[in-house]
């Protein structure tokens, strides 16, 4: 089982895919650019830096992370995991992804414009590399407004149809 989530900035992939493997008893498998710069305000300016072959190796390291069941809450995993069972989508409005933000990083208010510049510089990396419309949705099977629901409802969701897609393992 392979359940890969993505979503634009602090959408809630990695909280939801965490809880997922806790629930599911699976492993998570989370990598970023931010394991590579020394503060989240560098993020934009290090992704849009990013080279083709640095974007290709670090990928690659993911997909050989993604060995067996899994979570996997990058950017890009849904497109790079030919053998997911399912494919998550994350939606929630820049202002709800702008003060998770604030919160993470303990900033006293959402900064709508950092967001902005942080999916931007992935959005356009993911064009320039890989030829990757993240706006385009046809290879996901669920999308999840992560406003509407908790994690712990987002979770038992996305459960019950990977268990369900997956009976033979589970």
């Amino acid at each position: 089982m392979k359940i890969c989530i993505s979503g634009l900035t602090a959408s809630g992939k990695s909280t939801l895919a965490e809880e997922l493997s806790k629930a599911l008893g699976i492993k998570h498998i989370h990598k970023s650019y931010k394991d590579y710069i020394g503060s989240y305000s560098e993020l934009a300016d290090f992704t849009n830096s990013a080279d083709k072959k640095f974007a290709n190796s670090f990928d690659s390291e993911i997909k050989k992370l993604a060995d067996g069941n899994c979570t996997v809450s990058t950017w890009l995993s849904p497109w790079m995991i030919d053998d997911a069972t399912l494919r998550v989508w994350l939606n929630a409005s820049e202002s709800a992804r702008a003060e998770r933000r604030a919160g993470q990083h303990n900033e006293s208010d959402g900064n709508i414009e950092a967001i902005r510049k942080i999916d931007k510089a992935a959005i356009d990396q993911a064009k320039r590399i890989y030829n990757i419309d993240i706006f385009d949705h046809s290879i996901f099977d669920i999308e999840i407004n992560t406003e509407k629901m908790s994690v712990m409802e987002c979770a038992s969701a996305i459960s019950i149809i990977a268990l369900e897609r997956d009976r033979k393992n589970f």
